[in-house]
This record gives C-alpha cells, structure tokens and sequence, in this order.
C-alpha cells in the first residue's frame, strides 16, 4: 500500500471545511499506514494466529533486562578451581545486585546454583573466560517428580481471558508459574512409537498434551489471574499443573563459557525460570547442548555466539518443555548443534516464544544426515510460535516425529537451501510434517538463484532441493506413503497440513516470483509481528526489515551476521555460507 501525502498548505487547500477534511483523511491516512506497516494482527495473518508478542511486555523479560550496575562482590581468577568463590558470592549477593568477574580464565568442576534476582557478569567475552571441566555448570532449582494437573477450573479458561475460575486456589502461589490444559482436541496428537503410551512422560499427561505456561500473577479463593491472555479457548475440562519453585530474575552475562574439557549436557540448565536471561555469552566448544531452558516463562537469550558443539547429533539451544513468552533474538549459532535451536525437545508444551533475528550457519554437527537449524517441534504440542528475521539454511516447522503442533508463524525469514549436497539429501527450505495445521508462512525469501528445480515435494519418492516439503511424516525421511484413511497412523501423509496452510506473499527461487493466497487480497506484508517500530537495539546503518520480497535488495545482512563477519577464526566451507541471494 503505497500512501500519498500532499505537501500542499492547508490555505492552498480551499475552505476551512475542506482543510478540516484534508486534516482528517491525512490522520487517517498515516493512521493506516501504521496499521498496514506494523500491526500484529495484520489480515496477512488472522487474528486467532497472533498472540500479542510485545517484547518486554508479553514475550521476553517483562520490562526489559535489568542493567543492576550495583556490584555486590568482584572475582579474580584463583589459578585453581574457582567452583566454591563463585558459588559464595552468589550466595551472598544481595538482591538486584551483581556479581563481576574480572577478566581472566575462571575454573569451575561442580555445579553451581543460581539464585533470584542475581546478575552474574563477566567483563566481555573476549575477557572473561569460564572453563568448565567435567559435569560443570550453572543450574536452577525445580520439583522432581514434575507435577500434574490436579485443579479443575471451572470457567474462564477462553481465549483473550486472564482469570481462571475454580473451587480452591490453595495450592497456588502468587509468582510462581502454573501450566493449563485440557483434553487433547482432534488435531493434538502423540507417536506411540517414539513417545510411549503411558501417562506422565515429561510431566505431560498424554491425554492433555495442549498446554500454556504462566506466572500467576493474583488470586482469590476461587481464581487465579495469570500474565497473559489465553491465545486460543482452553474450554475442554481445564485443568491446572501447579509449580512449587520458581527462580526469578536471574541473569548471566558478558562472558565466554568453553566446554573444551567439559561433558555436561548442558552448562547453563534453566529450571522452572521466570524472567531470567542469558545475554552476550560466547559458547565455546558445547558438548551438547549451550542452554536448557525447562519450565521457563518470559525469559530470554540474546546477542550469544555458541559455536562448534563437539557431540554429533545433539540439540542446541533447547527449549526443552512448557517453555512459553520467551525471546530467542539476536543470536549467532554456527555448528552449534542438530538442530541449532529446538522447541519441544519430546517434552512439548512450548507455545507463544519468538524466535527472532537468528543468523544460523553449518547445520552438520558431524552427521550424516539431514540437518536442521530451527525447529518447531520436537515433542507434542507446541504452539503459537513465532519466527521471524532469521537467516538460515532451512527452517522445520514441525518434525512430526514425536507428536503433534499448530499455529506457528514462519514470517520475513531467509531460507537458503544452501546445504553440503554430499551430505544432505532429501532436503527443503522449509518442512512442516504431518499433524501440524494451522501453520502460516508469510514474506520470507526461500532458496538461492542456483537453487533447484522442484517447488514443493509430492507422491512416494522425494526430490532433493525442493522449496517446502509439507504434510509428510518423520521430517528426515526420504521415502514416503500415500494418504492414509487413519490420521492416527503416524507414517502417513497428512493433506490436512497443506489445507490449513497460510501460504501468502514468499519468493522462492524456482518459481522466482512472489506467491500470494489468490483468497487473500491483502498484499501488504507489515514490517514485523512483534516489533511497533524499529527495534532500539538494532543498529542505525541496518536496513529493517531486513528481509522480505518487498525490500530492495530482498535480503540484507542481520545485526547478528554483521557480528559474525567481525569476528576471527570462522571457518565454514563457501558453499554452507547464508549469503543473500
């Protein structure tokens, strides 16, 4: 939508009624030029798609990540194992403060606790160092076992509402989280196959495997107030889990963790968080996974480099279960693991994060099959999420491989296909496998000019380098089945996937030209789904938004690539580099 502006003077117009009307219709005017350049809810992707997503206020850190410049203890290395000295200072630092760690090379052997309201800093990455050895990381507490739902709600639980209605609030805790759920509609489903059948695999109920994530935030002796509105109706005999612990406002920034010597599974492991952050952290050498968000609500990971995870075959940055309000942005993750960033890894119940601004680069991790660099879904059900901005060789909606998810959003993204064909076959710029409906993938930029030939896969027998693979089981699987009368069969085809795919507004290099929905009129792409304006940390000389086929060029470099490309001693072969088109 192009709008025009006169830049007459209201005296050249005519009458003061006419100026009052020219007044009006410019107001007007801008009015919906805004509404058309930023709205969230834009008719590109239907309101009961979109969540509200305003970072600081519903997704990330509510209010933003504090700075706590007040600095409790400082540390320098000890030349020894520095595991207790910092564990102490932690111990000791009074709320909302700080702990600094001079730089140097620091040594931890053991597990640290991590407490609320507590900034651990160091003083840069390129200063600080933390040298993990053996099983050595930094942790939260939670229950164990994972609780169930035990309390009925009676009503409130539809979409836009905040206050649940029950009989008995007793066991629910003001700032502590609590999950809703209910019985699984006909499109929520598990792989008996993978998953198991029986119940509380994950904390999850596989009758109930639809679930919400929030820190209650009031009550009174027959409700309970949560953070956020419901993003869809919850209405089939709700019920909530109840969390016992939760760790708030907790922080770890400015500083280089290097798993050279270590084999934990995961050095920062985030339980049952609430407003917690990892920020401008360099991940050097994971074993496996960089970071374990479980249990985590409004928290976020920003402006991280993690490189070169020296397990194959395992996640990255993991969302691991009921994860939900996060902000994944501004990361760099180069064979930074299989895939690079994962929601729902079999745990499920991760719904309503963003997943923005990413540059993902190498997806191998040392394997011989098909690599992922962002995935929606690892492990049932997953929903609502949003990605946006990212840059990466592919993007997997949904794998399909444990069990179901929906409503996720695929929008301004660039997925080049770029991938080492001697070890990738079978491959697609973007996958959403079977039981995976209601999807929307709107303004993204897939493929390269010397892309192939197919644009989507189709019958028994799968093309390689094809722009989008949809509705097929097991996302790296090569062959495949006809339709299958029973959708409960977890090998078939799944056509509802294609028939309730947003599919509107994407180039993709084998048709070189823009696709529209021909029901959808509207052919204007807002500028971001979760930003009102130009975000304040993204840098003057950076074009935003960066990514689309309405942008001239369609693709320009992330704030997160520009890193990169500043950065020493990256390597990557010529063909894996996510370069734009």
């Amino acid at each position: 939508m192009k709008i025009v502006v006169s830049t007459k003077t209201p005296a050249a117009q005519g009458t003061l009624a006419s100026k009052h009307r020219y007044v009006r219709a410019t107001r007007l005017a801008l009015i919906l030029w805004v509404f058309a350049g930023y709205g969230a809810r834009a008719s590109v992707v239907p309101a009961d798609r979109s969540p509200d997503r305003t970072p600081g206020t519903a997704v990330g850190v509510v209010g933003g990540i504090p700075a706590r410049d007040t600095i409790s203890t400082t540390l320098s290395p000890s030349g020894g194992d520095d595991t207790a000295a910092i564990q102490s200072a932690l111990n000791n630092c009074k709320p909302e403060q700080t702990v600094l760690l001079n730089p140097g090379a620091f040594t931890i052997s053991n597990q640290i606790l991590l407490r609320s309201n507590v900034t651990l800093r160091g003083s840069g990455p390129t200063q600080t160092t933390i040298n993990c050895l053996g099983g050595a990381q930094f942790y939260t507490n939670g229950d164990w076992p994972n609780p169930l739902p035990t309390v009925s709600v009676s009503s409130g639980a539809t979409a836009g509402s905040k206050v649940l209605t029950m009989s008995d609030t007793t066991t629910v805790s003001v700032g502590n989280l609590v999950t809703i759920t209910q019985l699984n509609p006909d499109y929520v489903r598990y792989n008996p196959t993978y998953y198991g059948s029986g119940p509380n695999d994950c904390g999850h109920d596989k009758t109930r495997l639809m679930a919400l994530t929030f820190k209650a935030t009031a009550k009174t002796s027959t409700s309970v107030t949560i953070e956020h509105p419901l993003p869809i109706d919850m209405t089939n005999a709700p019920m909530l889990t109840v969390w016992k612990f939760v760790t708030t406002g907790c922080g770890i920034e400015n500083l280089t963790i290097d798993q050279t010597k270590g084999s934990s599974s995961h050095p920062i492991w985030f339980i049952q968080t609430y407003g917690c952050w990892v920020k401008n952290v360099e991940f050097s050498h994971p074993f496996q996974r960089s970071i374990w968000l479980q249990d985590g609500v409004n928290c976020e990971v920003r402006q991280c480099y993690m490189h070169d995870e020296t397990t194959p075959k395992s996640e990255g940055l993991d969302l691991y279960q009921n994860c939900c309000w996060n902000l994944i942005e501004d990361n760099i993750l180069v064979r930074a693991g299989y895939p690079m960033i994962i929601l729902g890894d079999w745990g499920g119940g991760c719904s309503c994060n963003v997943i923005g601004y990413n540059y993902c680069l190498d997806e191998r991790s040392g394997v011989g099959t098909a690599g992922f660099a962002i995935l929606d879904n690892h492990g049932p059900h997953n929903m609502f999420n949003l990605y946006e901005g990212n840059m990466a060789q592919n993007i997997v909606a949904s794998d399909g491989y444990y069990g179901s998810s929906s409503h996720g959003t695929i929008f301004r993204n660039f997925a080049s296909g770029q991938f080492d064909r001697s070890l990738y076959l079978g491959e697609a710029c973007i996958i959403v496998s079977k039981w995976s409906p209601y999807y929307s993938v709107v303004g993204n930029v897939f493929g390269v000019s010397s892309y192939g030939s197919v644009y989507e896969a189709s019958g028994l027998s799968y093309q390689d380098g094809v722009i989008y693979k949809l509705g097929y089981p097991n996302a790296s699987q090569q062959t495949f089945p006809t339709t299958d009368s029973n959708p409960s069969n977890p090998e078939y085809f799944d056509s509802n996937v294609v028939s309730t795919l947003i599919r509107h507004g994407n180039y993709d290099f084998v048709k070189k030209s823009i696709t529209w929905d021909p029901n959808n009129a509207d052919h204007t792409i807002p500028r971001s789904l979760y930003y009102g304006s130009t975000p304040s940390w993204w840098p003057v000389s950076v074009a935003f938004p960066p990514i689309g086929p309405d942008r001239n060029p369609m693709v320009s470099d992330i704030p997160a690539k520009i890193r990169l490309g500043n950065l020493s001693g990256i390597s990557a072969p010529s063909a894996l580099r996510v370069v734009a088109p």
